[in-house]
């Protein structure tokens, strides 16, 4: 199919599908690609992957709110999740990501018996906290109910049952706002599994989905800092935000101890995933209580989810 750029995929698989059903064809196979070539490079991208008429395309589900547009897709065997037209999650490889922004934290941290999630609607963050027998209750905060509800039907390969824990809490909130009215010292591990950090100009130019912006503010960091405990750790996806003025907001926010990392994910386009990593009263640096929690009591299961 030939799309006009105002149209985005989810358009052009409901024209092969009519096409197909006019026809009376079999298996549907299907392409798209825009026509004049699209400016916004997250919708460039989105269309790209769907220009190989070889592979097995179907749309699982599509879903709009207020807030936010998804979409979830079976490329042959892999199943990807589209949020405001990126890449949130594959199946191929949303374990890399997922390993690698929450297993340090529970490591590092001195006791993880209390975790908040805010975001992560895949429940796929989820899943990884709940792994660690030493965490006794999650409470998981996404600003949107019904994606997350279509993650819970869609996403079983992701979530593998996490949303039926009896350790978990699931609010449908403001992450923001439900840190802000926390009281201190509540949390002993706080993850943050948000959208993208949007600029001025993405806004302005091309109608970027900005919700998550604030999830990087000044104000933010500080309540992050607020209600962790001592011994406790903050995780965040960076993405692709201003290192040195992160970094500046996270030790004015009050944590010392700051590290970040970066890890390749395939279904990214190229873009990988980088993470801060940050600790509140602790006595041994970062790297080396990640070295001594390996050592002590996550080195068999991390080296097994690495495998995978």
């Amino acid at each position: 199919t030939t799309c006009n750029p105002n149209a985005g995929p989810v358009a052009s698989y409901l024209m092969a599908s009519a096409a197909q059903h006019i026809f009376k064809s079999g298996q549907l196979r299907w392409a798209a690609i825009t026509v004049p070539p699209l400016t916004d490079d997250d919708l460039r991208l989105y269309f790209h992957m769907m220009a190989n008429i070889s592979q097995n395309k179907v749309l699982v589900d599509s879903y709009k709110s207020n807030i936010s547009k998804a979409e979830i897709w079976q490329f042959d065997d892999s199943t990807r999740l589209m949020l405001n037209n990126i890449v949130m999650s594959d199946s191929r490889d949303e374990h890399i990501y997922h390993e690698m922004l929450v297993i340090p934290a529970l490591i590092a941290a001195e006791m993880p018996r209390n975790v908040l999630i805010i975001g992560g609607g895949e429940g796929a963050s989820l899943r990884e906290v709940l792994q660690d027998e030493r965490v006794m209750h999650v409470t998981m905060v996404d600003l949107d109910g019904g994606l997350v509800k279509a993650c819970q039907k869609h996403l079983t390969m992701m979530h593998r049952g996490s949303f039926e824990s009896s350790r978990l809490t699931l609010l449908f909130d403001d992450g923001a706002k439900f840190l802000q009215d926390a009281h201190d010292g509540t949390f002993d591990v706080i993850i943050v599994d948000g959208i993208d950090f949007s600029d001025a100009d993405d806004i302005r130019n091309f109608g970027t989905a900005a919700y998550g912006n604030v999830l990087f503010d000044s104000k933010f960091l500080r309540n992050v800092y607020r209600t962790l405990r001592q011994g406790g750790t903050f995780v965040e996806y960076m993405s692709h935000v201003n290192q040195e003025e992160y970094e500046s907001s996270v030790h004015w926010a009050g944590f010392a101890d700051t590290l970040s990392y970066c890890v390749d994910i395939a279904s990214f386009h190229g873009h990988g995933a980088c993470f801060s990593l940050s600790a509140k009263g602790q006595q041994e640096p970062l790297d080396a209580r990640l070295e001594l929690g390996l050592a002590e009591n996550r080195r068999d299961s991390w080296l097994h989810l690495n495998a995978q």
